[in-house]
């Protein structure tokens, strides 16, 4: 459990995560003039799928280099 808390990668996956949860799922205020609605709805999107993609670059990465054990070995039993 140690080497979970004391390696940043772990931390790093969460952040982007919830980066792309939010993003994906945000929605603007709908008193929003049409132009800075379409622009705040397209723009969070953006950012969602961005750190999604940095997401899965790192995540594929980590795995390869095999940095991120404890991640793979809860993935291959369940």
């Amino acid at each position: 459990m140690k080497k979970i808390l004391s390696n940043y990668r772990y931390y790093v996956l969460v952040v982007l995560v919830t980066v792309f949860i939010l993003g994906v799922m945000a929605v603007p205020n709908e008193s929003l003039p049409t132009a800075n609605y379409i622009y705040t709805l397209i723009s969070s999107k953006v950012i969602g799928f961005l750190a999604a993609y940095v997401l899965a670059k790192l995540y594929a990465r980590w795995k390869r280099l095999g940095t991120i054990p404890e991640l793979m070995n809860a993935a291959n039993n369940y």
